[in-house]
C-alpha cells in the first residue's frame, strides 16, 4: 500500500461528513486544485482571481468541522499556506502525502 492509498483509508476511517482529495505534486496544482474546490463548493467561479477563491475557501472551511482535506504528493512542507493550518485548527482535518523529509514537523521547541 502507498502513501495516497493510506491517507485515503485514513481519512475515509475518521468518519468525518465530507473528505477532498486535493492533487497537490507541485505548488501551482495545489492552488489550481484548490482553487478549482472553491468553485465546486460554490464558492467562486472559474473567472475569480485565485487569491480570492483560495480566501473564499479557507473562510468557508474555518467555519466549518467535520471535513478532511488530503493534499497528495505535495512537492515540499514549506510551500503549504499557514491558511491550511489554521482552516484546520477550528475542526478540520488535513492530510498530506509527500517525499519532503519534513524537517522540523512535528519536533519540540
Amino acid at each position: 500500500i502507498g502513501k495516497t492509498e493510506l491517507a485515503i483509508e485514513f481519512a475515509h476511517g475518521l468518519k468525518r461528513d465530507i473528505v477532498w482529495f486535493v492533487p497537490a505534486a507541485s505548488e501551482d496544482t495545489l492552488s489550481s486544485s484548490l482553487r478549482d474546490l472553491a468553485v465546486e463548493l460554490g464558492l467562486a467561479t472559474i473567472h475569480t482571481d485565485r487569491d480570492v477563491a483560495l480566501h473564499a475557501l479557507w473562510r468557508h472551511l474555518g467555519a466549518r468541522s467535520e471535513w478532511v482535506l488530503v493534499l497528495d504528493n505535495v512537492e515540499s512542507m514549506a510551500s503549504l499556506s499557514p491558511d491550511i493550518l489554521e482552516a484546520a485548527r477550528q475542526g478540520g482535518v488535513v492530510i498530506v502525502t509527500t517525499r519532503d523529509t519534513c524537517n522540523g514537523i512535528g519536533d519540540p521547541p
